[in-house]
């Protein structure tokens, strides 16, 4: 929402314990998605062919960073005939591979994803690679069952369920879910092939985190939180409780000995780190030997004697636990911050390990099968991305590195840079992240190189909500900072809205903005500084006044949680809209959303999508682009009608561990948007382009006319697009019509602030009017000079604030507004002749909100031409 969040863990958000023959586990991630009420036909979807042919999706026009084998965090499976490998990915997309090459053979998204999260809450895939169980999330829990080799869905269930374990052949899925009849939670088992539910137990007052289905499907361990902590094994046919364990540890899982005899519990957390369990009686399992290690990650049972074991080191432990000892090692990757899941075939003799790409182990020799080659690129996700001036893309990843590209050549260029947070932005002073350091609330402001070059802290209190909440921004100017931090007393609720000179290390303003309850608002900074959204209302970020409540048309209203998104200029803002009251159901779950003029408050387009995950402007304002589980959208803001839709499930929306950084950006000319993927890759899209125009005088002066209007925001829109894309025309008529007033003289800022306590009223008066002439750029003077003014002085000040304030105040109407259209027109249009006109604007007091979106477009022209001087 063009705001940084810092990450939190949240239930469904982290992944959870991998159990089963492979270690079956559940991959979580994040939010939502869908489409325009009319859209073009989707393009067709291009076969795989294989990993050194495969083509370009519809619409795409670069892939960079990719690696078929190079998949993310997943779920892998040998098929049962040995043939081939079958991996199930974030954005619930399927690989399939060749199992003695690893030569890819297929990629495709499980269902029509277009109204389907596109950051599923959990991924389930069977032994055997059969099938696939996706939950999707959004709140409503719904998951969906496949069967990988005909492609038939086999189970829906849209109501309140979180799916925990299959079965190792694919036949039975176990889930938590809600019991009507009993009015409590239950451990339902399904029967895959018929489709008919079976409670294997009640959890009553017990909190159940994690289920594990035994190879056959017959027993289900289930992890309870009651009494300290117990596993419970329940016959599943019976629904009775066959035995119970204490297991005090959340971190502990399950795997099983291929013959679905023995259960090892490998729990780091507890003094005995593994324990073998006989499946049938919950006896221990005597006579075996496991390893002492100390940290791991998820184990899983090759076979009926060994056990693999991830190790921080980025390395697989293969421990032979009959004979006791370690036998050898697997180098899953490179880099020890990576988690590496392990899936071992069912005959013990092959695993494959999923860490920085997908590899396939003999586990007898040790040696690879087949994996990467080289060095990835990114290792990870990709958490963001950002254009710079040049064109050239700057890509962040979760291994904490930067890389530039030239997008024409689909290649990277120069040294990669270090990044410590996974968020970027462009600046006058150069390419920034952030570090958070939650110990001393503080964010790290870093360079490209890792170095740390400002700091931004927060002054908690009894009345914060948490740091977990705290939200940022770095503007363009390369040394301010926006944050939001909520705070609450039980009675009220407020966010501390406080900006940052990080360079210099020191506080510019701090306000308390109002909130509607103590709920978390999903907040949105524009870029140019100057708004905030928060709880369905627009503020002023120096002073914290309401100037803006967005109206969606009666009965309609901006939801206040969902998160909202300003255009790179704070001209447009888009957020998602309800009923305000409704007896159908559909009528909340379309996914609305609106779009709006910043500067006359109107609405200029709705449009429905249901799970968005990421939304951008192109910088002139005349497309949108949406991310949904089915791809990419862009809509054409002049028209309102879709533009384009490009199919490629995997985009990275989780705000896991990236807030909100934007893994959706246009480039600088808004003819490609780029998208950050899941499997470390990323995708630049073709923009569709309108033709040139070429104006006659009457259809100049038409538009000039068109840009005052104030109740057809469509035609103002429209003259706007169409003086810019005929530049010689615009400046034509806008030399000749927006001609403006004479700059103030040069003034003693300092002079005229001391003579506001001058003993002569003449002289306080004329030192009053002068500082309030010169205009909003002496803003920080004044606020530096309330400090120590006395009370005369302080109450003249306030007076040139306040004017300064009442500049600022939305709706705009009349020919202010048409003043403020123009400064759009010219900055789009960015010839000499243009920034020329736009100067002249900039310097003048007497329309002060025009100066000072003149003012913005001299910058972000500066910005786009690469800080020229002037």
């Amino acid at each position: 929402a063009g705001t940084r969040t810092v990450p939190a863990v949240r239930w469904g958000v982290v992944a959870a314990a991998m159990v089963g023959v492979i270690g079956i586990g559940v991959l979580t991630v994040a939010l939502r998605q869908a489409r325009p009420g009319s859209r073009p036909a989707p393009p067709p979807r291009a076969e795989v062919k294989s990993a050194d042919d495969v083509p370009l999706p519809a619409g795409a026009v670069a892939r960079l960073a990719w690696d078929p084998l190079r998949i993310g965090h997943a779920m892998s499976a040998l098929t049962a005939d040995g043939k081939k490998v079958i991996a199930v990915a974030g954005g619930a997309v399927v690989h399939t591979f060749d199992a003695a090459t690893g030569k890819l053979l297929d990629r495709r998204p499980l269902g029509n994803r277009r109204d389907i999260n596109p950051e599923g809450w959990g991924l389930l895939l069977s032994a055997d690679g059969s099938v696939a169980a996706v939950e999707d999330g959004s709140g409503s829990y719904h998951y969906t069952v496949w069967d990988l080799v005909t492609g038939k869905r086999l189970l829906e269930r849209p109501g309140y369920g979180t799916i925990r374990t299959l079965s190792a052949d694919g036949g039975s899925l176990a889930v938590i879910e809600y019991a009507q009849a009993k009015k409590e939670f239950a451990i339902r088992v399904y029967d895959l092939h018929t489709g008919v539910g079976r409670d294997a137990a009640y959890t009553g007052d017990s909190v159940m985190s994690h289920l594990w289905l035994t190879p056959d499907g017959k027993r289900v361990i289930a992890r309870a939180q009651k009494e300290g902590g117990a596993l419970i094994c329940h016959d599943v046919a019976a629904a009775k409780e066959l035995w119970a364990l204490p297991s005090a540890s959340l971190s502990a899982s399950t795997t099983f000995s291929s013959d679905g005899r023995t259960v090892i519990v490998a729990d780091m957390g507890a003094k005995e780190r593994f324990r073998a369990i006989d499946v049938e009686t919950g006896r221990p399992v005597e006579g075996l030997r496991f390893p002492p290690y100390k940290t791991f990650g998820f184990a899983a049972a090759a076979g009926v004697r060994l056990v693999l074991v991830p190790q921080q080191s980025g390395e697989v432990a293969v421990w032979d636990y009959r004979a006791g000892k370690e036998l050898r090692r697997l180098r899953a990757t490179a880099r020890s911050f990576l988690t590496v899941f392990v899936f071992p075939a069912a005959d013990g003799k092959t695993s494959l390990t999923v860490g920085d790409g997908l590899r396939r182990w003999n586990l007898e020799t040790g040696e690879q099968i087949f994996g990467p080659v080289g060095e990835p690129v990114h290792y990870g996700a990709v958490h963001a991305l950002a254009f710079e001036s040049d064109g050239r893309l700057v890509s962040a990843a979760a291994g904490g590195e930067i890389r530039r590209w030239d997008v024409a050549a689909a290649r990277p260029v120069g040294e990669p840079g270090r990044g410590s947070g996974a968020e970027l932005w462009v600046t006058r002073a150069g390419l920034r992240t952030v570090n958070l350091v939650y110990a001393k609330a503080v964010l790290n402001v870093v360079d490209a190189t890792g170095k740390t070059v400002g700091k931004v802290a927060v002054r908690d209190d009894a009345k914060s909500v948490g740091l977990q909440d705290w939200q940022y921004v770095l503007l363009a100017d390369g040394r301010t900072a926006l944050s939001y931090l909520p705070r609450s007393d039980g009675q009220k609720s407020t966010a501390r809205v406080t900006v940052t000179d990080y360079v210099a290390g020191k506080s510019v303003s701090q306000v308390d903005v109002p909130l509607p309850g103590p709920f978390h608002y999903s907040p949105a900074f524009s870029q140019c500084g100057r708004w905030l959204a928060a709880g369905g209302q627009v503020f002023v970020v120096a002073s914290g006044k309401s100037i803006w409540t967005p109206s969606a048309g009666e009965g309609w209203t901006l939801h206040p949680q969902m998160a909202t998104k300003f255009s790179p200029g704070g001209r447009l803002l888009c957020g998602r809209v309800v009923p305000q009251s409704s007896t159908d159901k559909d009528d909340f779950d379309r996914g609305e959303h609106d779009v709006w003029e910043v500067a006359s408050g109107a609405r200029l387009t709705r449009f429905a999508a249901k799970h968005i995950g990421r939304i951008a402007f192109s910088p002139d304002n005349r497309t949108l682009a949406y991310v949904t589980g089915y791809g990419v959208h862009l809509i054409d803001l002049v028209t309102g009608k879709p533009l384009a839709e490009y199919e490629d499930s995997g985009v990275n929306c989780s705000n896991f561990m990236t807030g909100e950084a934007e893994t959706l950006v246009f480039s600088p000319d808004g003819r490609t948007v780029a998208t950050a993927h899941h499997d470390g890759s990323i995708m630049v899209w073709k923009v569709p382009q309108p033709d040139a125009v070429k104006l006659t005088k009457a259809e100049r002066d038409a538009a000039w006319d068109d840009l005052a209007g104030g109740a057809d925001l469509t035609k103002a829109r429209l003259a706007i697009d169409r003086l810019a894309r005929d530049p010689d025309a615009a400046v034509t008529v806008l030399t000749e019509r927006f001609k403006p007033p004479a700059a103030p003289a040069e003034a003693d800022i300092p002079l005229l602030i001391r003579a506001l306590d001058s003993p002569a009223f003449a002289d306080r008066e004329k030192a009053t009017r002068r500082l309030r002439d010169a205009g909003p750029k002496i803003e920080s003077a004044l606020r530096e000079a309330l400090k120590s003014a006395t009370s005369e002085a302080k109450q003249r000040i306030d007076i040139v604030l306040e004017a300064f304030e009442a500049s600022k105040r939305l709706p705009l109407t009349g020919e202010a507004l048409r003043r403020v259209r123009t400064v759009e027109v010219l900055e789009r249009v960015g010839s000499p002749a243009a920034k020329t006109l736009l100067r002249a604007w900039a310097d003048q007091t007497a329309e002060l909100y025009v100066a000072a979106e003149a003012q913005l477009a001299l910058e972000r022209l500066q910005l786009k031409d690469g800080w020229p001087d002037r």
